[in-house]
């Protein structure tokens, strides 16, 4: 195997866990009542663009993101859709903080 054809190995670097939490009234409010895998789908895309444009400054970093929903409260107004982001560094994180504020999904 000529090993000047294979990229160089690229160990996973570990990242931060930053976590967001959108609040279900204003989730709907953006795009529209029960449309939770859009907000999921838009911020999976804002982060995957931000990140091409911008690579990280460290190798081998894997874009990770989760969700669930924080619904125990008996008030609806304090429902919340949790995103757990893994993200390489806390400027990503204040950024992707600001494009949530921005969409309107922040107070």
């Amino acid at each position: 195997m000529n090993s000047a054809m294979c990229p160089p190995y690229q160990p996973y670097q570990p990242a931060q866990s930053f976590t967001f939490k959108l609040p279900l009234r204003l989730v709907e409010a953006v795009f529209g009542c029960g449309n939770f895998d859009d907000c999921g789908d838009w911020l999976q895309d804002w982060m995957a663009e931000y990140l091409a444009e911008h690579p990280p400054s460290r190798s081998g970093y894997r874009l990770m993101l989760d969700c669930d929903f924080e619904t125990v409260h008996p008030n609806p107004w304090f429902h919340t859709l949790n995103y757990t982001a893994q993200l390489p560094d806390e400027r990503l994180a204040w950024l992707l903080e600001q494009a949530l504020r921005g969409k309107g999904l922040l107070d």
